[in-house]
């Protein structure tokens, strides 16, 4: 279910401009992010990550500081702007 609506976000983000794009980037940052750090399909690579390197196991078991990790790269590929500069 997850792989098809990944690709739906994914447009939607990118065909929203504004405050929709960061409200809707919050929402698939706290998806991903709590997909990763706490639901059983992703237990293995949380512990295989724990086992090679112990603050890398941390990091995926944290919701809160994969958030971070996400949030910044998704606003890096996404650059959404809430005010834009008036142009005259």
């Amino acid at each position: 279910m997850a792989q098809a609506v990944l690709p739906l976000l994914v447009d939607a983000v990118a065909g929203c401009k504004g405050l929709e794009q960061v409200i809707l980037l919050s929402l698939v940052t706290a998806s991903i992010a709590f997909a990763i750090s706490e639901a059983g399909l992703f237990a293995g690579m949380r512990e295989r990550l724990r086992s090679w390197n112990p603050w890398l196991g941390k990091l995926a078991s944290c919701g809160y500081c994969l958030g971070h990790r996400i949030a910044f790269g998704l606003v890096v590929i996404y650059q959404p702007r809430i005010l834009r500069a008036k142009k005259d």
